[in-house]
C-alpha cells in the first residue's frame, strides 16, 4: 500500500468531504483537528486508508487496555457471538463470572452490581439512586468544578460549564467546589504551609448547606488536567460527608481497573465510596460500565426500579 507524507492523505480528505455533507457536526474536536479516516488497527498502532500508521496514544478514548484486536479478546468475543447476543436483562453465567471476579478486586466486598453501556448513563443511575435514598429531600449534588461526569442531562449538570447550567433539571441543583490541586492552587496558597486550606474550605461549603445529598467526584481529575488531591484532603472531608449522610459517588470510569496501580484510585486516598462507577479499563474498547454500590442502596426496592439498565 502506498504511503503518503501528506496528513491527512487524499483518501481521508475525500471521505471527510463526503461525510461533511451527511453527518452532524457533533464529533469530537480532536477529530476535526486531525481529520483522518482509520481502517484498521493492531495492538497500539492505527492505520489510515492512505497507508499511514500512527501510535494510538488515546487507546480508543482510554478504553483499549489490551490494545486493538487483541487475540485473546477476539477469541472470547467469537465464543459469545457464536452463542448468545442480546437477551434483555436476563442473567447469564458470563455476568456471574464477571461479578465474582470484581468482588475479589474491589476493596469493599459487600457490593451489589449493575451493568450499563456508557459512563453518562451510569452516573445518571447513581444520581437517581441517591435521590431515592434521600427521599427526594436532599437534592443538591456536590462536585468539583473541573470534574467531568458525562454528557446526558443529569450527569452534565454536575459539570461546571455554561451548557451544564443551561440544561440543569428542575429537580436537581449542582454545587461546585474547586478541585484541591497543589499545582496551580485555586486558592493561591503554598502547599508547604497552607494547612490543607482546600479541605477546610470544602468543609465550610458542606456545613453551610443541608440540602447536599451526594458528592460525585473523580479521585484523580481526568479531563480537568490529571491532578490528584493532596494527602490529608479526604481524611478531613470524608468523615463530614458520612456524618451528614452525604453519599460519596466515585467516578472511576477513567481511573478504574488498575489505571493508577491499584484496582481503584480511591484506594490511594482511603476513600470508601457508597457508589462506584468504573468501566473504560475493563472491556477493552467495548461498551461495558459497572455501577457498584452498597447493598442497602443497590437492592432497595424503591431504588431498583430507578437503576435497572434497561430503563
Amino acid at each position: 500500500m502506498k504511503r503518503y507524507d501528506q496528513i491527512p492523505g487524499p483518501k481521508s480528505v475525500a471521505v471527510w468531504k463526503e461525510l461533511g455533507k451527511k453527518l452532524s457536526t457533533g464529533m469530537s474536536s480532536l477529530a476535526y483537528r486531525l481529520p483522518i479516516v482509520f481502517e484498521k488497527a493492531n495492538s497500539d498502532i492505527l492505520y489510515d486508508i492512505d497507508g499511514n500508521s500512527y501510535i494510538d496514544w488515546d487507546g480508543g478514548v482510554l478504553t483499549c487496555s489490551t490494545g486493538h484486536c487483541n487475540e485473546s479478546v477476539k477469541e472470547k468475543l467469537k465464543i459469545q457471538l457464536d452463542n448468545l447476543w442480546n437477551i434483555h436483562d436476563y442473567p447469564t453465567t458470563g455476568k456471574l463470572e464477571v461479578i465474582n471476579k470484581l468482588v475479589k478486586l474491589l476493596p469493599q466486598k459487600d457490593y451489589a452490581f449493575q451493568f450499563y453501556s456508557g459512563g453518562s448513563e451510569t452516573i445518571e443511575a447513581a444520581i437517581r439512586a441517591v435521590l431515592s435514598f434521600q427521599k427526594y429531600k436532599k437534592r443538591k449534588i456536590l462536585s468539583f468544578s473541573e470534574g467531568y461526569h458525562g454528557k446526558t442531562r443529569g450527569s452534565l449538570m454536575a459539570v461546571h460549564s455554561i451548557f451544564g447550567k443551561r440544561i440543569q433539571p428542575d429537580y436537581l441543583a449542582a454545587k461546585n467546589i474547586p478541585f484541591p490541586k497543589c499545582y496551580q492552587c485555586p486558592y493561591k496558597k503554598n502547599a508547604e504551609n497552607c494547612d490543607l486550606f482546600c479541605a477546610h474550605e470544602a468543609v465550610k461549603v458542606i456545613r453551610a448547606d443541608e440540602n447536599i445529598g451526594a458528592f460525585v467526584f473523580e479521585p484523580i481529575l481526568g479531563t480537568g488536567g490529571i491532578f490528584g488531591p493532596p494527602d490529608g484532603f479526604w481524611e478531613i472531608v470524608q468523615p463530614l460527608c458520612k456524618e451528614k449522610d452525604i453519599l460519596l459517588i466515585a467516578d472511576e470510569i477513567t481511573t478504574g481497573a488498575f489505571r493508577t496501580g491499584t484496582f481503584l484510585a480511591v484506594e490511594h486516598f482511603g476513600i470508601e465510596p457508597d457508589l462506584i462507577a468504573f468501566g473504560k479499563g475493563i472491556a477493552s474498547g467495548f461498551p461495558a460500565i459497572v455501577l457498584a454500590g452498597e447493598k442497602s442502596l443497590m437492592q432497595d426496592s424503591d431504588i431498583i426500579i430507578l437503576i435497572r439498565e434497561w430503563e
